[in-house]
């Protein structure tokens, strides 16, 4: 009895998420769009999947499985849709508990990682048609949870069972089909690999078989003739100045964006991943320097926030984004502009320093600082694709989750003992929490 309730203890967090995500789905549908479009490929006389995505690789996407899924489920009723948009939700922040997360008071971490998940703006997902969107975000993000497990078993020297191997296997194929997280998983086993053979030194049979998966996807990716095809049209329909820019004026478009979507708009997980750095900061040093720059990053990214929410794009700096990025011919010679450049720049800098400060040489410096890169990474890839204007915040979707998890992880390394750290903790995730819910259940 004993084991049992804790284990409903331990799980009760994500039954309330997935009633919450349920609610959130029954008001919707898959009716605009991508959704319609998709439906109506299969009612075509004669429609051959293995043919359509052959075509579709050839013409359009090497996002094969992704679009396989989206095919065979989306022209179902779409209360199948609801119900595994919903149990990849959840699975998504039962996999970051599983990821991040000691067993230690696991149930108040379980609550806390579902009230910061919550604060998710789900309204993302509406960009493209529901559908759509999330199948081609949500769902592999929620399987690379999933696949990255295998990870966190192999460290922790816990058996990988004959029934588990495929299924992080196939969790990784569909996950690395998607472009951005093709590149993050890509590192992310690159990285596992390395650490297990340095501490071993052996390779760690199934680690390397997940690495070579990945290397297979990228090229698949890479050597898709649809994808070559797809950018010349886009950039006709969407950005004809994107095939004048160079790789240069590509990857500062990129990063231009990346810090404008994280400081100079509303951006709320950058703030609670600055504030459980703070916390961090404050609950392992008493020296006033340290403390001063934990706090410093805080009052930095809270002033920027609230002067958005004031000014809106009104003023500097909240009005020098433009679609030729932030340094542009009339704001090269601007001290100004670069100024707010390489503050923001130095903001993300801050971020690292005093990560490093909390973990000092250690593992989570690296998977702290990783995830946090990684994160912006994704968002500043899309400074090599002509569609960077026209996905709107999907494109986010990635790099929030990133943010999430390395305050998961900042947040299960804090000291539950500590009635001032635990209070503090509390304060952050609550009305954080409750804040998304309302926005979400007003979707």
């Amino acid at each position: 009895m004993h084991k049992s309730k804790k284990l409903i203890m331990k799980y009760l967090p994500f039954a309330f998420l997935g009633i919450a995500m349920l609610i959130v789905h029954s008001r919707i549908g898959l009716d605009t769009g991508d959704d319609t479009w998709f439906i109506n490929q299969t009612s075509v006389d004669g429609f051959n999947l293995l043919q359509w995505l052959f075509e579709r690789y050839q013409a359009w996407s090497s996002r094969t499985l992704v679009e396989a899924a989206m095919l065979i489920i989306l022209p179902l009723k779409v209360q199948v849709w609801r119900i595994l948009d919903t149990i990849l939700v959840v699975i998504t922040s039962m996999f970051m508990s599983k990821n991040f997360c000691t067993d230690e008071h696991i149930a108040l971490k379980n609550w806390l990682i579902v009230l910061l998940s919550l604060t998710i703006n789900f309204q993302y997902m509406s960009e493209a048609g529901w559908g759509a969107t999330t199948m081609n975000y949500v769902w592999p993000l929620a399987f690379a949870m999933i696949a990255v497990y295998s990870i966190r078993k192999t460290y922790d020297k816990k058996p990988i069972r004959k029934w588990e191997y495929p299924i992080y296997s196939v969790s990784l194929l569909f996950a690395a089909n998607m472009e951005q997280l093709s590149v993050v998983l890509f590192i992310t086993f690159c990285i596992a690999n390395l650490v297990y053979w340095m501490e071993n030194r052996k390779i760690h049979k199934y680690l390397a078989v997940q690495l070579l998966l990945v290397i297979a996807e990228l090229l698949w990716i890479f050597l898709c003739p649809g994808n070559a095809e797809r950018q010349i049209n886009e950039t006709r329909n969407w950005f004809p100045l994107f095939e004048k820019l160079g790789i240069l004026k590509k990857m500062e478009l990129g990063i231009s964006n990346t810090l404008n979507v994280v400081f100079l708009r509303e951006n709320l997980w950058i703030l609670i991943l600055a504030m459980f750095i703070c916390l961090a900061v404050w609950s392992r040093y008493k020296e006033w320097y340290y403390r001063l720059l934990g706090i410093g990053l805080t009052v930095a990214v809270a002033v920027l926030q609230f002067f958005y929410r004031v000014w809106g794009t009104t003023r500097k700096p909240y009005d020098l984004m433009s679609e030729r990025g932030l340094i542009r011919p009339e704001t090269m010679k601007s001290e100004k502009v670069w100024l707010i450049y390489f503050g923001l720049l130095f903001i993300c800098c801050l971020i690292l320093i005093d990560v490093y400060i909390v973990y000092q040489e250690s593992m989570r410096t690296v998977l702290v600082a990783g995830m946090f890169l990684m994160g912006l990474m994704t968002k500043a890839m899309m400074g090599f694709s002509p569609t960077i204007w026209v996905s709107f915040h999907r494109t986010e979707w990635v790099m929030i989750y990133a943010m999430l998890s390395c305050s998961i992880v900042l947040m299960n390394d804090l000291d539950y003992r500590n009635v001032k750290v635990k209070a503090a903790i509390l304060l952050i995730t609550i009305p954080c929490g409750l804040y998304g819910l309302v926005n979400m259940l007003h979707i």
